[in-house]
């Protein structure tokens, strides 16, 4: 259980034998997963807050990203996941 709480509060959570993580409004403001391959992948949570607890957006690598999910080899590469936050549901993975 442990694993799924620390993985729920970065944002994302793994698809039980699938290569993805389904993405969700993370409770942590940021955090560093360090790998053994030397490469840190970095989950921010922008603006989060009591009252901004929706997401409005969200980019990997400084690229926006539509989708709600992220693969397993996004995180082996590294990077960083930012989700931008706010006071009202949006439709991000919808524009």
């Amino acid at each position: 259980m442990s694993s799924w709480l620390a993985f729920h509060m970065m944002g994302f959570y793994p698809n039980a034998g699938q290569p993805y993580y389904l993405l969700h409004a993370p409770i942590l403001a940021g955090a560093t997963i360090h790998q053994e391959n030397g490469k840190d992948f970095k989950i921010i949570a922008k603006n989060l807050s009591p009252i901004n607890t929706y997401v409005k957006s969200v980019t990997l690598n400084g690229k926006s990203f539509k989708q709600a999910w992220i693969t397993h080899q996004d995180i082996v590469n590294g990077g960083e996941l930012i989700f931008e936050m706010g006071a009202q549901a949006s439709d991000w993975v919808l524009r």
